[in-house]
């Protein structure tokens, strides 16, 4: 009986490493931005997170032009309150093992593209309703979570030992969709 399993897992495998891009298409595409708020003028001192809670608060589109391989320090979670899209344009958001780097408020729409999260950090509040999700938390109905060619590197949350802690990296809870593509 374990051989069969054994030969059956084998098989299934083989089958996955054989995969092409034209079997698994691109689940979403980068969103094409109309109109964006831009936040920065190219050098990496012009893009603070202030500049960036500001855009983020009015909604829309919004491009960051931070310059090459910029590091926005993140003190406080970004607090998204409308439906909005951030073109990263490559930069790195880095928590600093101290903050979550992006909270989502219910009923909006977010998506992020062209970005790296690191060091992100979910508090310790003892809700396990937001001790989750180290970069992103995203949680609440009637809402899309999009996100679209960005890495994670070594986000986390802090209570380990509790029910439904989890999404050291990204947790989605309650979303019409959470996707993400390469």
């Amino acid at each position: 009986m374990i051989y069969r399993i054994s030969l059956l897992f084998f098989a299934s495998f083989t089958l996955l490493t054989n995969l092409t891009a034209q079997d698994c298409p691109r689940a979403e595409d980068p969103v094409t931005l109309m109109s964006p708020t831009m936040v920065g003028n190219g050098s990496p001192g012009s893009c603070t997170q202030t500049a960036l809670q500001t855009a983020i608060t009015a909604g829309g589109h919004i491009q960051c032009n931070c310059g090459t391989n910029a590091v926005l320090n993140i003190t406080t979670p970004l607090m998204i309150t409308a439906d909005v899209v951030i073109d990263g344009g490559g930069l790195t958001l880095n928590g600093n093992h101290t903050s979550r780097i992006i909270q989502k408020d219910v009923a909006v729409d977010l998506t992020v593209q062209h970005m790296r999260f690191i060091n992100g950090r979910a508090p310790n509040t003892g809700s396990t309703f937001t001790d989750c999700g180290g970069a992103i938390l995203a949680r609440g109905n009637e809402a899309i979570l999009k996100v679209i060619q960005c890495t994670f590197e070594d986000n986390s949350t802090t209570r380990l030992n509790a029910d439904d802690i989890a999404g050291g990296a990204v947790y989605v809870f309650g979303q019409d969709k959470g996707i993400f593509s390469d």
